[in-house]
């Protein structure tokens, strides 16, 4: 039974059929959309960021087995920079496998990847300048590679969180979200 909706310049009429078929139109249009080529590098830099957790992770492992295997094993010391270790590898861990969901939501363009990835990028940023205002005055590194390395770090996540920010960008993650719920992947 169709459907008759009046307008000012015409009448509408609308079938069940014409509707889903609409309706399906619309959706291979948005499911054709592809994936900026920007998100697919914040995803792979997010990504390489999390082995260099995973990396690090396993490094305080080691440091823990080192201290409790050694020839003094047995010291309070010992037990304690063990503790540290195992606390430390967990909580990188941990970080890392934040860190692969966070990635894996940015290819996906999900919404919430692209609002959790700009408040640790903002998060990095301010790290990073409080890291360089406490070693101004006591460099662990050459001074040099330390400034580059931090200016070059923070004009990397500057621009990921332009590039996060565009009006083109946010609409593919938001097409994405409303093409799940469309389809009824997500709530």
């Amino acid at each position: 039974m169709p459907l008759t909706v009046e307008t000012h310049d015409r009448d509408v009429e609308f079938s069940a059929g014409s509707t889903i078929h609409r309706f399906s139109l619309l959706l291979r249009e948005l499911t054709s959309m592809k994936r900026p080529l920007g998100v697919t590098v914040i995803a792979i830099a997010t990504l390489l960021g999390a082995a260099l957790l995973a990396i690090g992770s396993f490094a305080f492992f080691f440091i823990a087995v080192l201290a409790v295997s050694g020839g003094d094993g047995g010291d309070p010391v010992s037990a304690s920079i063990a503790g540290m270790g195992v606390a430390g590898g967990f909580s990188l861990l941990v970080l890392a496998g934040v860190t692969v969901c966070i990635a894996i939501g940015v290819l996906r363009l999900r919404e919430w990847a692209r609002v959790v990835s700009i408040a640790a990028i903002g998060a990095g940023i301010l790290s990073t300048i409080l890291s360089v205002l406490t070693f101004a005055g006591h460099p662990v590194l050459p001074v040099v590679p330390m400034v580059f390395g931090h200016v070059a770090l923070i004009a990397a996540a500057v621009w990921m969180l332009a590039y996060l920010a565009r009006p083109n960008i946010k609409q593919a993650f938001r097409t994405a979200t409303l093409i799940d719920r469309l389809v009824g992947l997500t709530g």
